[in-house]
């Protein structure tokens, strides 16, 4: 899916809920955004032929032209939402690729938030984790007065995990208990945020709304299927959609893995699933800049203006 057309998109599905694309009372106090940073997910580049709709070699040629956009423009920081490479036949092979996506990552002037993906995990999870100068998979950062939560949508899952490890026999069973049939999300190459992980991000929420923050959440997996496809949703997309159902603080969760894109508005909260560079052709947007306000946030398509997506 086209990004630009992911963006009208947003705006006929906010106008329906009461968020509008002009400016509301009190937006005219911030007529310039505090802050932008760029987005992109799903690079997902391996030295190797295409298949069907991924190009994989043509994705280092478009995350060229996407550093170099965002070198032109003022940014604090770039989110890249999983799957940074797709992954070769051996580790060896794999970070070599992660070598490449890498250096064209290193020619940016300001920090890359990085979310781990499935196949990230072609390279082991410790050796990513190094590469990627990750101490975990899931962390916060708050610029002004909003607060942005990476989550590791593969915390839970059995990609990248050893068999002999207990997480993998963990996963193993989850996924006996969940039959496709039933549970069309119980895919091996999805994963899930876990027990743990999910009281973090409780916590991260409480912390927001005590400092009245506004929180924005990146995840590779999506969690509203409006978003999305039943297929590439997050294991345990309930527990956890009842977690931010419960949050005043939460406002936006955007998300890779399902590369055709998609955008919904969940209880007035936006989901924001960002189409996947690896199949974006010469004339479609595969990234884009946020536009980050005191009390909005909006995605801007190259050249076309700005888009709010969340309030």
């Amino acid at each position: 899916m086209r990004l630009a057309f992911l963006l009208v998109l947003c705006l006929v599905v906010f106008s329906g809920c009461g968020i509008h694309p002009q400016p509301e009372a009190g937006m005219q106090d911030s007529p310039l955004p505090l802050f932008r940073f760029g987005l992109l997910a799903d690079v997902q580049y391996a030295d190797k032929n295409t298949v069907g709709a991924r190009r994989y070699r043509d994705a280092m040629d478009y995350l060229e032209t996407c550093v170099d956009s965002f070198l032109e423009q003022d940014l604090e920081f770039v989110v890249h939402c999983g799957d940074i490479i797709d992954g070769r036949n051996t580790v060896a092979e794999s970070n070599q690729d992660l070598d490449r996506v890498l250096h064209q990552f290193s020619r940016l002037q300001v920090p890359v938030r990085h979310v781990i993906g499935n196949h990230c995990l072609e390279v082991p999870r410790d050796q990513l984790m190094s590469r990627l100068k990750l101490p975990t998979g899931y962390y916060s950062f708050v610029h002004e007065n909003w607060r942005f939560v990476v989550v590791d949508s593969m915390e839970m899952g059995i990609c990248g995990v050893p068999p002999e490890d207990p997480r993998h026999q963990q996963a193993t069973a989850w996924l006996a208990s969940h039959p496709i049939a039933e549970f069309p999300h119980a895919q091996t190459w999805n994963g899930g945020l876990g027990v743990e992980q999910r009281k973090w991000l409780q916590r991260e929420l409480q912390r927001a709304e005590q400092n009245a923050q506004s929180v924005v959440i990146f995840s590779h997996h999506p969690v509203a299927e409006a978003a999305s496809t039943k297929h590439h949703l997050l294991w345990d997309y309930q527990e956890v959609l009842q977690i931010l159902d419960r949050s005043p603080a939460f406002t936006a969760w955007i998300n890779g893995h399902d590369h055709a894109g998609g955008f919904a508005v969940r209880n007035g909260r936006a989901h924001l699933t960002l189409p996947g560079m690896v199949e974006a052709k010469a004339d479609e947007a595969a990234f884009t800049t946020v536009h980050v306000y005191a009390n909005f946030l909006s995605v801007g398509d190259l050249g076309t203006g700005e888009r709010i997506i969340a309030r």
